[in-house]
């Protein structure tokens, strides 16, 4: 799973399978706050994420 960490307005840290990124650029570095809110927006919690994964199990039997 990939994953990254905004350390501050001038380093963001990425996670890749096979490789570690820093990205230093200002037009790249723009875009992971603007990702981190979109998956924010899609994100459930509480009961809503507990249904959620219940009914997950469920569905593996």
């Amino acid at each position: 799973m990939e994953t990254f960490h905004v350390l501050d307005d001038r380093l963001v840290k990425v996670e890749l399978v096979t490789a570690r990124v820093q990205v230093t650029t200002p037009t790249e570095l723009r875009k992971y706050p603007a990702t981190f809110a979109e998956l924010r927006e899609l994100a459930v919690y509480d009961s809503t994420a507990r249904a959620l994964v219940t009914a997950a199990i469920a569905a593996l039997g």
